[in-house]
């Protein structure tokens, strides 16, 4: 998951700089923790973090409007 993420984003930029997601490590944990995954085990599925993500961005787009 974490390599298609990679491969997204450097295609996304159209560079491979390899600081190009320092700014996105607090999203992502928020977005883990949102989505119900404990940080002490970090036992959980896939559909969590997804949800959690989706979560997110739906409070960011509503910041925005």
């Amino acid at each position: 998951m974490a390599a298609l993420s990679g491969i997204a984003i450097t295609m996304l930029s159209g560079s491979g700089n390899a600081e190009i997601g320092a700014a996105l490590t607090l999203n992502s944990i928020t977005a883990v923790v949102v989505g119900g995954t404990a940080l002490s085990s970090g036992v959980d599925g896939v559909a969590g973090p997804v949800m959690g993500a989706i979560t997110l961005n739906r409070r960011i787009i509503w910041q925005k409007l």
